[in-house]
């Protein structure tokens, strides 16, 4: 479920999830994407979802609460670093079985913090860290879109963005960077990164 902003938020995934109860859908398994300001101990109890959930996903798109407050306008990084604490105590404290990932949609004003996402996600014990290239899917302008599009090779800060992923976390098992890896072989091309 995913409530094109928030599902917990949506007030028609809010009814679909009271509509979906144990009794009547004993096999089900749910599978969540969230911004995680809302998916707490509360949801879990108000929608019965213990022992329901097969996975979840949390969009964050920062590792840092000042740039949080701007990719994630109106968000509160506390909250989300609260969801992770919440869902990593269910499934090492109660036996909850689901997975875990945490997702970042890279842009030029998120992209340094790409190491320190994959820090994050160790910490709070995730399965999975997810990164995704920013897309214009008619809601940016060109020039809005040029500015956040830190892939183009014509951005000013393409040769840094290199340089970060070239970092040793995206090595890590849980760092999946399918859509990362065309800038990275083109970063291991340049050589080893440049120190500032």
């Amino acid at each position: 479920m995913n409530g094109s902003g928030e599902v917990f938020a949506s007030k028609h995934c809010r009814r679909l999830l009271s509509l979906l109860t144990r009794e009547q859908y004993p096999r089900l398994r749910l599978w969540f994407t969230s911004n995680g300001q809302l998916l707490n101990e509360r949801a879990f109890r108000d929608f019965d979802l213990y022992g329901r959930v097969r996975e979840i996903q949390i969009s964050i798109d920062a590792a840092r609460p000042e740039t949080y407050s701007v990719v994630r306008r109106g968000g509160d990084f506390k909250k989300v670093l609260s969801c992770l604490a919440f869902l990593d105590d269910l499934r090492r404290k109660r036996n909850e079985k689901f997975t875990l990932e945490i997702s970042f949609v890279v842009s030029s004003m998120n992209f340094r913090e790409i190491p320190e996402f994959v820090r994050l996600g160790k910490e709070r014990n995730v399965d999975a860290v997810c990164f995704g290239m920013i897309q214009n899917w008619g809601h940016l302008s060109q020039v809005e879109f040029a500015r956040l599009d830190i892939g183009s090779p014509d951005h000013r800060e393409y040769p840094e963005f290199l340089n970060v992923l070239q970092s040793a976390e995206l090595a890590d098992p849980i760092a999946m960077c399918r859509c990362l890896e065309p800038y990275r072989r083109k970063a291991a091309l340049q050589g080893p990164p440049c120190s500032k």
